[in-house]
């Protein structure tokens, strides 16, 4: 175990989601107006499409699922960092359909939302980046210049 970042420092923030827009790139848009680096954040609302992953852990890809159903964002959670000089936003959701079936997994591009809201955690001080990790196959937590403690 690593500690990245300990902070004293948070900022709450509170998102409402706009209808029929993609939900990684509206969180990105709050991040880039709020000046966030490091953050997180959770939320609830419903989708209009849904498009998510699960991580291949022994052939490290992800694997795609879309659903186009109406579905109950039953949990949203998340992180912000910083990789490759932009914002990245990193979520996983749990969803249900209307027979209180759920699925979830890694957010995609493409997920249109119908209606949400999200509580924004901003946390101040070091920027927190994503570097590639041999062992895992994907980009996790460093400090800028600096090795996990």
């Amino acid at each position: 175990m690593s500690v990245i970042i300990s902070s004293n420092n948070m900022k709450g923030h509170i998102v409402r989601l706009e209808n029929d827009k993609d939900l990684l790139d509206q969180i990105k848009e709050v991040a880039r107006k709020l000046n966030i680096k490091a953050g997180f954040f959770f939320g609830i609302g419903s989708f209009k499409e849904l498009h998510i992953a699960y991580y291949n852990q022994k052939k490290k890809t992800y694997e795609e699922n879309t659903f186009t159903e109406e579905l109950e964002m039953t949990s949203l959670i998340g992180n912000i960092s910083m990789s490759d000089n932009d914002i990245f936003v990193h979520c996983h959701i749990t969803a249900g359909d209307r027979n209180s079936i759920v699925v979830g997994g890694h957010v995609l591009p493409g997920s249109k939302i119908f209606a949400g809201e999200l509580f924004l955690i901003e946390l101040s001080g070091e920027e927190l980046i994503r570097t590639p990790d041999e062992i895992t196959g994907l980009k996790l937590f460093s400090i800028r210049n600096n090795q996990p403690t």
